[in-house]
């Protein structure tokens, strides 16, 4: 598995604190059979490690009014510059971070800069946040100055940040995300994949899915709405933490649901970009009408249950990776949230369970990309898990391709296809052919980060 370097630092370091990492607990933890087993017996070894309890006793980014005013300033050097996009962001994370009685002259801020740069309904909607804060007088002149420069204009915002979503025009019966052109199929040799159920032509689009969960990457996080991947100048923040933001009432209100859960954990989820919570809490919701022995399969998780995880292939930091971060994910929701009573689920329930997000999320999560028509270049905006599109194979001479519409993934045939023929897409890099040029490379690769050893025609075939 190819892990960030924030990931392969971590487990390092647990590994070295805890003494976990030995051949023998190796060989231990590879013949338990359930994740709970997994996950006490490494908590014997992790309990008193000074990483693993210092993440535990970690909070959510807090509100604070210094760091408010630290950012206002910075985004204020930027547009001095004429730098935008960086005094947006800089403006949001003053929002972000503000306290209640702070936030009226953050939200005053970045809706003169929304006046300035032409967004005036995003500007009004910022005046209208600010005015219901407590503010000074000279914020209330402010705000009413912006007020009317504001209304004068009726030009519509100029922001467009996708084309409209495309659309399957015929549906597949069992599918509801996906185009009748295709079926699923499974065979021992390659176990569940996609199959043309007729002659399909270049350019038909076979997929249109709306990810089951995402994680926004640290670095899109404060220009991107976090429910919809929206691009946003006007980001509202939770009440409570400066961690997570949304384009509208309704995508908070939407996020609500699983956002209660993260709201007072570590922020080293998010800073590893893990959608684990996310996953838990939607299994548990799916699932909270039936009996302890269904509590897993219901709805949509039913599908995401069944993408590998190759649990059996895993050594090493593959297979120490869930493990860790599966015992101080479980501490962590049991320390600071009331998930258990919520749900009424065993801890060893929830461990399964937790352990089981995580690795389904290593393996199968999309990089969700925004491509640029301008450079050509395609900047990662959040990491998503779909049900549908992971059953794909991977061929580096692929007949289809895949690219985002906000959350959507959208996956179209890039050349004709016959009935009976395999759909396939690249796990090498989407947006350039061959990142890695050799077959040597690309093999490594594929068998590193996904466990198999390609065996198509660009490696094994004409071409090689």
């Amino acid at each position: 598995m190819s892990y960030s370097s924030k990931i392969e630092e971590l487990i390092e370091l647990l590994s070295q604190e805890s003494g976990l990492n030995t051949e023998s607990n190796h060989k231990y933890l590879k013949n338990l059979q359930h994740g709970f087993h997994k996950l006490n017996y490494a908590h014997e070894y992790l309990k008193d490690s000074p990483t693993f309890n210092k993440i535990l006793e970690e909070q959510k980014i807090r509100k604070s009014n210094k760091d408010s005013d630290k950012w206002r300033k910075k985004g204020t050097e930027y547009i001095q510059l004429q730098k935008h996009m960086d005094a947006f962001e800089c403006l949001t994370k003053s929002i972000a971070f503000a306290e209640n009685e702070n936030s009226s002259e953050a939200f005053a801020a970045r809706a003169k800069l929304l006046c300035d740069t032409g967004y005036f309904s995003a500007c009004l909607q910022d005046i209208d946040r600010g005015s219901k804060k407590q503010c000074s007088k000279t914020v209330q002149e402010s705000l009413a100055n912006l007020k009317e420069k504001a209304t004068k204009y009726e030009i519509p915002d100029h922001l467009v940040d996708f084309d409209p979503l495309p659309v399957i025009t015929d549906r597949n019966s069992t599918r509801r995300s996906a185009s009748s052109y295709i079926e699923l199929r499974t065979d021992e040799t390659v176990g569940r994949h996609i199959i043309a159920a007729k002659e399909i032509p270049a350019g038909e689009i076979l997929v249109v899915e709306k990810s089951f969960v995402h994680t926004m990457f640290p670095e899109s996080k404060y220009l991107h709405c976090h429910e919809c991947l929206k691009l946003c100048y006007n980001l509202i923040p939770c009440p409570q933490c400066a961690d997570a933001l949304y384009c509208s009432d309704n995508c908070k209100q939407q996020a609500e649901s699983y956002h209660k859960y993260e709201c007072d954990v570590s922020d080293l989820y998010g800073e590893l970009t893990i959608n684990f919570i996310k996953m838990v809490v939607k299994a548990l919701d799916d699932n909270s009408s039936t009996g302890p022995e269904e509590y897993y399969y219901k709805s949509r998780f039913t599908d995401i249950a069944t993408l590998v995880t190759n649990e059996e292939k895993r050594n090493g930091i593959n297979l120490y990776y869930p493990i860790m971060m599966a015992t101080i994910g479980f501490h962590d929701l049991k320390r600071k949230t009331t998930i258990l009573s919520d749900f009424n689920i065993s801890e060893n329930d929830l461990k399964n369970l937790i352990y089981e997000c995580i690795m389904i999320d290593s393996i199968n999560s999309f990089n969700i990309k925004k491509f640029s028509p301008v450079d050509g270049s395609a900047k990662m905006i959040a990491l998503g898990i779909y049900a549908f599109s992971s059953l794909f194979n991977h061929s580096c001479t692929p007949n289809c391709q895949y690219f985002f519409h906000g959350r959507n993934i959208v996956i179209r045939t890039t050349s004709n296809i016959e009935k009976g023929d395999e759909c396939n897409i690249t796990y090498c890099g989407n947006y350039s052919p061959h990142p890695m040029k050799t077959v040597e490379e690309r093999r490594n690769y594929l068998e590193d980060v996904f466990f198999f050893k390609c065996h198509c025609k660009a490696c094994v075939g004409v071409g090689n």
